[in-house]
């Protein structure tokens, strides 16, 4: 029998391919934001290997295509290898290339926000050119569009399906879900005009979207309507605002949505509570989804505030023996860290708390407190993530060091900095800390023996024996 080099067989090139850099991230020119950029000279001097290393890398190579990334591509590079498309995104206000250059034809997950009428009728054609493998879509209109329930005709295998900036006057958004109701699982809505709140009545039916199972609205239908078709839901995020038509500011309409999930979505697990409605009217929602029966309450609750009441935290510890995730989003200036930590300490199977505060006038120092004086009953905490204090302060006590440097020799106390993973300073100087106060930020969280994450104002921090683990911030 003939033995065959494991580097002839596809399937280990393949995997080889797939540790492969191919992007890099670089600091946009003016802005100062983070971007991709596509940088491929490593792959391509793999595909030179080998004929076999040559037809198997180049499906890899081009199967994601991102316009702004790949802008330095010349465009009949593109074009030839178009055909490889699997993913492609085209952000809005990154520049345009013509989309019937391209001849992609398995594109599974797309993003298109075409800015004028010639670029909308192209994304349209592209739609339908891969209508029978699209699985992902993110279409962001031109601006005063109305979206056209003929274009998803084809779209029998969409599961994930987000919209933005349409116009959806006489029931356009209700036929278009009653066409994808046989494969939609999450759906986002952002920024519609002219929503049907009458119930979702398609020609005398209600549509029931019955495999869906995970609902983000922000500018969209009455939530607390909308969800009565969901029966399956386990996630929602919405945004609740006081400027939306269907809301009274009283009571009641929250007591209506609650009413909604209870009744009509017995397997919600997970909640996102946005949008500028008072804290007690949060309180209401979150109270009352806890007459779902225990054994299926929430594991996961996001909710944004601009004061924790006492009304509100009892909200929360209803849920504590189920939650499994909690955050806390807020601006006040106000935060009490340690009235906060009330919270997480009675939640026994907690493995994430987030606080993300946008402004604050707490001390660090008082923070560091408040986390060694709190009575930690749960060994279960995995991330700790606060966005709290005044980052300043990690200068005070004692010589300071950019952060990179400062862990250059190795962890400190066992903790690792994480320089990819945070949120990279404004300045090209980096951050500075204080050994000083990267010790006593460790020793506060001693007591957490599972933790293996810690994030403060964006500097991810990574336990030794947890190291190489993947981190993905709550809510960003």
């Amino acid at each position: 029998m003939t033995s065959i080099h494991p580097l002839k067989l596809p399937e280990i090139i393949t995997l080889v391919g797939n540790f492969l850099p191919l992007w890099s991230q670089e600091r946009a020119q003016g802005t100062g934001r983070l971007k991709l950029v596509f940088l491929p000279k490593t792959f391509h001097t793999c595909l030179l290997v080998s004929k076999i290393w040559h037809d198997t890398l180049i499906p890899l190579l081009w199967s994601y295509y991102e316009a702004e990334a790949m802008e330095v591509v010349p465009l009949p590079t593109l074009t030839r290898y178009s055909i490889h498309f699997r993913t492609f995104c085209q952000y809005r206000g990154c520049g345009s290339r013509a989309l019937d250059s391209f001849g992609c034809r398995r594109v599974v997950k797309a993003m298109l926000s075409p800015e004028t009428i010639e670029e909308l009728e192209e994304s349209r054609r592209m739609m339908k050119d891969n209508d029978g493998g699209l699985k992902e879509l993110e279409w962001n209109g031109p601006t005063g569009s109305t979206l056209r329930v003929e274009d998803f005709a084809g779209l029998r295998s969409l599961e994930r399906l987000k919209l933005s900036r349409w116009k959806v006057d006489g029931g356009q958004l209700w036929r278009v879900l009653e066409m994808l109701v046989g494969s939609l699982r999450v759906l986002e809505i952002d920024w519609l005009s002219g929503v049907d709140d009458d119930g979702g009545d398609v020609q005398g039916a209600a549509v029931t979207l019955a495999l869906l199972e995970a609902y983000c609205a922000s500018y969209g239908p009455d939530p607390a309507n909308f969800v009565k078709r969901c029966p399956n839901l386990v996630r929602s995020v919405l945004s609740l605002d006081t400027g939306k038509g269907y809301y009274k500011d009283d009571n009641k309409d929250m007591a209506r949505l609650a009413d909604s999930l209870r009744t009509h979505c017995p397997n919600l697990r997970a909640l996102t509570i946005n949008g500028s409605i008072p804290p007690d009217q949060k309180a209401i929602l979150i109270r009352n989804c806890a007459s779902i029966p225990s054994s299926s309450s929430l594991l996961e609750l996001v909710v944004d505030v601009q004061s924790m009441s006492k009304d509100l935290m009892d909200s929360i510890l209803i849920h504590a023996q189920t939650l499994e995730t909690l955050g806390t989003l807020t601006s006040t200036r106000n935060i009490m860290m340690e009235q906060l930590l009330q919270i997480p300490v009675q939640c026994p199977r907690l493995k994430w708390f987030a606080v993300h505060a946008i402004y604050t006038r707490e001390s660090a120092w008082s923070i560091l407190g408040a986390l060694k004086a709190a009575a930690w009953q749960s060994s279960a905490m995995e991330i700790l993530d606060l966005d709290a204090g005044d980052p300043s302060e990690a200068w005070v006590k004692g010589e300071v060091f950019m952060l990179k440097d400062l862990f250059a020799s190795g962890p400190i106390l066992g903790w690792y900095f994480h320089p990819k993973e945070g949120l990279l300073s404004y300045s090209d100087d980096g951050v500075f800390w204080s050994e000083a106060f990267a010790r006593e930020l460790f020793e506060a969280v001693e007591g957490l023996e599972k933790l293996r994450i810690l994030r403060w104002c964006g500097n991810v921090f990574a336990r030794s024996s947890f190291y190489d683990r993947a981190y993905t911030p709550l809510l960003y």
